[in-house]
């Protein structure tokens, strides 16, 4: 029967250790001794007087100050044949040379430790390469997490160079390093890993040639590789092997959500429609677009088969975001000819809320924006936006009438948009020059402050 023991207070442990812990008759499976201040005390050598009666198989010492002096005395139960399967040395001041006295300890034990915590420590890249040798053929090491640490390029080059494989390694926890590595860097550590599980990556120029990773077949069950918040771009390789199982900071360049036109898809398959292509009725189309309710400023467009082929749906825009702003991104960065963008407003606000419409000048155009978000570049003050086609169907009959009126519609907008645009460059050159004649009279009447007269 698994018992586990909860040591919330350092004076206890004396009183615990010989009978509960290390004694012969102990039962005692699982100690926790997080967040105990036992650096400099005698607590471990009490708690693992016995290491071959005991039947200790998980403890934790998360937070409890441990440097590498501390440490000797679980190096030495692992020596003396402890038969740890999870070890917890999260959150202490454990560097390298800690970290190579614990492995030592683990090998000439040939230890069942299965999980091995090191995370927020101070390892660098001499310790990542000798938590290397622990993944032997015959280890049972399947989880590590040395998350936090100051590894470098180097050390992470050797940790997911024996991912998978031979190895038992499965899960790594490497995030948020505290050596900040650039595009570079990033690129060797996913290509060594792209090696170790097996993928094949071939390069077209500075980009990865599509459908040349294809997933092998003898990925471990359970494979999780945590390399978030390392502080460069993911580069080409780490987009391509960005996934559930290999988490990068990619997402945080292109969002992971559903697109307009998957949500689409989805909603025709419910719909029981057989074909792929979505087809919807004119009702249904505007109940989608928002053109059923007056208070939506819904472009008309919409409605038109020949403008609809060539529009991209816009989603999670800033607050901020301007029409200038979304289409000098869209025309300068992406390299799209753009004829109209209509950011949709909340009805009662007047604000923007965060999606639009945009129709492109031809089909090129449109790949190339899906492209450009595709790459994870489409972002508009920092913050990822979404680019989506609109491949869809409209069940109508368009007469010509209903056409001349979206195009006069969308003329009708464009000269009110010039207009606004005019109003305001006059609004500031109106401005400027009050400011230059303001400061102009400052200088010249020196009693003058900030319009008032002193």
């Amino acid at each position: 029967m698994m018992r586990c023991l909860i040591v919330s207070h350092i004076s206890a442990i004396k009183r615990i250790s010989g009978r509960y812990v290390a004694g012969s008759s102990s039962n005692i499976t699982s100690l926790v001794l997080d967040g105990l201040k036992l650096s400099g005390t005698t607590c471990l050598k009490e708690v693992l007087a016995n290491p071959k009666t005991n039947k200790l198989c998980t403890m934790s010492l998360g937070g409890c100050a441990l440097d590498d002096n501390d440490l000797s005395a679980v190096c030495d139960a692992f020596k003396n044949g402890i038969q740890l399967s999870m070890l917890k040395l999260s959150a202490n001041r454990i560097t390298d040379a800690g970290v190579t006295h614990l492995v030592d300890a683990i090998l000439k034990n040939k230890s069942p430790l299965a999980v091995l915590d090191l995370s927020n420590n101070r390892i660098e890249d001499d310790g990542a390469k000798k938590l290397v040798k622990l993944f032997s053929s015959k280890s049972m090491l399947h989880s590590l997490n040395v998350s936090a640490n100051n590894i470098g390029k180097e050390g992470l080059c050797s940790l997911v160079g024996v991912v998978a494989g031979k190895s038992p390694l499965c899960v790594l926890h490497a995030q948020g390093q505290g050596q900040s590595q650039d595009e570079g860097p990033m690129v060797e550590i996913y290509s060594q890993l792209a090696k170790s599980l097996g993928y094949k990556v071939q390069m077209e120029g500075e980009k990865v040639r599509p459908g040349c990773c294809d997933l092998p077949a003898n990925l471990p069950q359970g494979l999780l590789v945590n390399l978030t918040n390392m502080g460069g771009h993911t580069g080409s390789v780490g987009q391509a092997l960005d996934s559930q199982c290999i988490q990068t900071d990619f997402p945080l360049d292109r969002l992971p959500a559903l697109s307009f036109h998957h949500l689409m898809q989805i909603a025709c398959f419910l719909k029981g429609t057989s074909s792929r292509e979505c087809v919807w009725s004119e009702a249904e189309w505007n109940m989608i677009t928002g053109s059923d309710r007056p208070t939506t400023d819904t472009p008309s467009w919409l409605k038109i088969a020949s403008q609809r082929d060539r529009c991209i749906y816009i989603s999670n825009l800033p607050g901020n975001a301007t029409l200038q702003k979304l289409e000098s991104m869209l025309e300068m960065d992406a390299d799209c000819s753009v004829e109209e963008t209509c950011l949709m407003k909340d009805p009662v606000t007047r604000s923007i809320n965060g999606v639009g419409w945009c129709v492109m000048g031809n089909q090129e155009s449109v790949q190339k924006a899906i492209t450009y978000f595709n790459n994870g570049e489409a972002k508009i003050f920092g913050q990822a936006i979404m680019l989506s086609e609109v491949k869809v169907r409209v069940d109508n009959a368009m007469s010509a009438e209903q056409e001349r009126l979206a195009m006069e519609e969308r003329e009708n907008r464009m000269k009110l948009r010039a207009k606004e645009d005019s109003d305001h460059r006059t609004l500031i050159i109106n401005t400027t020059e009050t400011q230059w004649k303001r400061h102009a009279y400052r200088l010249a009447h020196p009693a003058y402050a900030d319009g008032r007269i002193w």
